[in-house]
């Protein structure tokens, strides 16, 4: 039995049995180049960005919070910063309202012109705002939902890495991927 490329005879006895023969180039391996190979670049970090100067003084604060935290995870690009903004907003009115609110708790409600009690505006905006933060929040990896569709995987790895120190050869080949990746987006 011979290995290679199928000879003249041979391809038309499988052209004849409807067998397909690929043709062409072989694909290019998907395999990443490793760090530090040439023509590979580091990964370097990128300033933080300023906040921007429309938002409110919670939504700076807040900004101001969270986007280190969000730098250090390297889960911050410059397509983020809309969405962040939008975050931060809704943050601000969120938190400006709720103030507002717990100042005088009679504030939650008054009374509709057929005599009803209704919740007041300010209310229902701080409830829309904090609805807004809950969607942006898992974008992020914020909220605990977020968290798992950002970085289940490397949470898995690393708490895999943790549990077999000293016994690195019965990890899993995909574990020891893994960390192998987490270590080269570190360097």
């Amino acid at each position: 039995m011979t290995h290679g490329r199928p000879t003249a005879a041979k391809t038309e006895e499988y052209r004849g049995r409807g067998v397909a023969i690929m043709g062409g180039r072989r694909p290019k391996s998907r395999i990443l180049p490793a760090a530090g190979a040439v023509g590979v670049r580091p990964y370097t970090e990128a300033p933080e960005p300023l906040a921007p100067e429309r938002l409110g003084k919670h939504g700076v604060a807040y900004w101001r919070r969270i986007v280190p935290l969000l730098v250090e995870q390297r889960a911050l690009t410059p397509l983020h910063l809309e969405a962040l903004q939008a975050l931060c907003e809704a943050w601000d009115r969120y938190t400006h309202f709720r103030l507002w609110l717990l100042e005088d708790p009679a504030r939650w409600v008054f009374e509709s012109k057929s005599g009803f009690p209704r919740l007041s505006p300010q209310a229902t905006a701080m409830s829309q705002a904090l609805e807004d933060c809950r969607k942006l929040w898992p974008l992020f990896g914020l909220h605990p939902s977020g968290v798992a569709g950002v970085s289940a995987v490397s949470m898995l790895a690393e708490e895999a890495r943790q549990k077999t120190i000293g016994d690195e050869e019965s990890r899993p080949p995909w574990i020891k991927r893994e960390i192998k990746r987490a270590g080269d987006l570190a360097n």
